[in-house]
């Protein structure tokens, strides 16, 4: 499990504070940091820091902090997968991190810990934290990052400060949804930040359950659409059905020219291509379109109400 690998992890990085071995301290507490905030662990465990580490000469101020957020800017390229769940958006980030030449190590932006799950922070909302992007620009270097979030005027304003580079992936509403519906019964996510299903999740019979999930998700969904449909700064949109179910030769130019790559189309390709290896590291479920016609008509159309209020503001074509 995941989680147990993170929690070997942690287990591994606090053995370092018994026993250093001529590690660097700093570097040694950082690494704590990097996966489990110090106030989360035990009060005996935090006293035991406090002991090995001596206090700053100086109480740090909202003028230090605002001083680095002045001054501190990595250089690198900055990549942002804001993406519906369920898109393909993981084996399109996974595929980014496979082009020659690129070193994208995942970096999240809502949460300034290597595994936001290990924190129980997999249902909190997708929204960007600024110390974890002050960490990320303190670093400095290369990194991307995969969110469920959507545009609004702050979201933009970061991206554009930052010069990070957002990819937005949709893919049609429906087909997500029953795609989402297979990982939560499977109990193979430990959630997503806009539901908190019933704990007979799976117990509840299939028409029932789709119709459920359509009601309750399918708005999120909507405004995912109509949040983006507002962003007007550069950003490059994706679809699951054109380019990621159909990658091909307009995909990887695209691709190109906003990442600004010089990779050929067949390293494209092959950095892109689907086998079984990839399909079990990028949580690939059935790679298919048209599954959405298991939910109820009804429940359906009562989405596609919804959409029909924006008019001709939002082009829901490809997602309804």
């Amino acid at each position: 499990m995941e989680d147990d690998k993170f929690k070997r992890n942690y287990d591994r990085t606090r053995g370092y504070l018994d026993d250093m071995g001529g590690l660097d301290p700093r570097a040694v507490l950082n690494s704590v940091y990097n996966v489990f905030p110090l106030a989360f662990d035990t009060p005996e465990r935090q006293e035991q820091v406090r002991r090995l580490y001596p206090p700053p000469d100086r109480r740090l101020t909202a003028f230090d902090i605002n001083l680095a957020r002045t001054f501190v800017k990595g250089n690198g390229l900055k990549v942002a997968v804001c993406c519906m769940p369920k898109s393909g958006s993981t084996h399109l980030m996974t595929s980014i991190q496979r082009i020659p030449g690129l070193k994208l190590p995942v970096a999240y932006l809502h949460k300034p810990y290597m595994n936001p799950d290990f924190v129980g922070a997999m249902s909190v909302e997708h929204e960007i934290d600024e110390l974890s992007l002050l960490f990320l620009e303190l670093r400095g270097g290369d990194w991307i990052s995969h969110m469920h979030t959507k545009w609004t005027p702050y979201t933009e304003q970061v991206f554009k400060a930052h010069d990070i580079r957002p990819i937005v992936v949709f893919r049609n509403i429906f087909d997500a949804i029953v795609s989402m519906d297979d990982m939560l019964r499977k109990d193979e996510v430990s959630g997503f930040s806009m539901i908190r299903v019933p704990q007979n999740y799976a117990a509840i019979p299939d028409e029932e359950r789709l119709a459920f999930l359509c009601g309750y998700v399918g708005p999120w969904y909507l405004d995912f659409v109509v949040s983006w449909s507002r962003m007007r700064t550069p950003h490059l949109k994706l679809h699951y059905e054109e380019d990621v179910l159909g990658f091909g030769p307009a995909t990887m130019t695209r691709l190109r020219d906003f990442l600004g790559l010089t990779a050929t189309d067949a390293e494209l390709a092959q950095a892109f291509q689907l086998t079984d290896e990839v399909k079990g590291r990028s949580r690939w479920n059935q790679g298919v379109a048209g599954r959405g016609e298991r939910i109820p008509a009804e429940a359906r159309e009562r989405l596609r109400q919804l959409s029909r209020i924006y008019g001709p503001e939002v082009d829901f074509s490809k997602v309804l």
